[in-house]
């Protein structure tokens, strides 16, 4: 298990001696600096790689992370997909009910420009494609409702 390994160790003794008498056993990355203590296992291929050593902000946590910061698992990270936190998820599901009901009503009405949509869809292109292809699915749907009832 990899709580046994090298980098557990390494996270315990940095408890108990303090991050510098630690950073000798931490490997360095490609331009010298030092990576993580969960990066030690790298060689062996028994490390597990970081989800945000890679991410335009960085790993909060720096050397004392206990997953590995090398750049060759970048491939790997790309797919690690971390999801919203609970309140996001459930604003977004409420947002979508808002707008499926109005898109009831009537099935032009859905804007992604118009409409008073959170800045945490409106500014995250990824998130506005994925509402707006809901949306206009969800329109088409009534739209046909429609002709076939009248």
């Amino acid at each position: 298990s990899w709580e046994i390994s090298c980098g557990a160790e390494l996270a315990r003794q940095v408890q108990d001696e303090g991050l510098t008498a630690v950073l000798a056993s931490v490997p360095l990355d490609g331009d010298g600096n030092p990576t993580s203590i969960g990066s030690v296992d790298h060689g062996t291929q028994a490390c597990r790689p970081c989800a945000f050593a890679t991410s335009l902000s960085g790993c909060n946590a720096g050397v004392r992370c206990r997953f590995c910061h090398f750049k060759d698992h970048q491939w790997l990270c790309k797919k690690i997909r971390i999801r919203p936190c609970k309140g996001k998820r459930d604003r977004y599901r409420r947002l979508v009910g808002r707008l499926i009901a109005k898109l009831d009503e009537d099935p032009n009405s859905f804007d992604p420009n118009d409409d008073d949509l959170p800045p945490s869809i409106r500014c995250d292109p990824q998130m506005l494609a994925k509402l707006s292809m809901r949306m206009s699915r969800h329109a088409e749907e009534v739209r046909m409702k429609q002709e076939r009832d009248t």
